[in-house]
């Protein structure tokens, strides 16, 4: 069984994530935070399967588990921002014409 860490969500990823905009990505805590403030027509299968890594990597503090979760994060963020055209709307959606 792995070894559980204590730390919980406050554990650093194997790396920095960069978002577009500024924001970095450095613990657990900060890639779940992004997360759920994604909106929900944004996730996707790949999301997904970053959350169950993100999930696993908090409850068992794995260094194993930690790197995937960091590399499954850092391949979405990389996915999104190619999903998303210069005006800022993601590819394959309806700008919101109501700003």
């Amino acid at each position: 069984m792995p070894k559980r860490n204590s730390n919980g969500w406050s554990v650093p990823l194997t790396q920095v994530i960069e978002i577009k905009g500024g924001q970095k990505l450095v613990t657990l805590a900060d890639a779940r935070t992004f997360i759920l403030k994604r909106p929900k027509r944004q996730h996707s299968a790949q999301w997904d399967g970053a959350i169950r890594c993100l999930l696993q990597a908090a409850e068992t503090g794995s260094a194993a588990d930690i790197k995937q979760a960091t590399s499954q994060i850092k391949l979405c963020v990389r996915l999104s921002a190619k999903a998303t055209d210069a005006s800022g709307q993601r590819k394959g959606t309806t700008p919101d014409v109501s700003r």
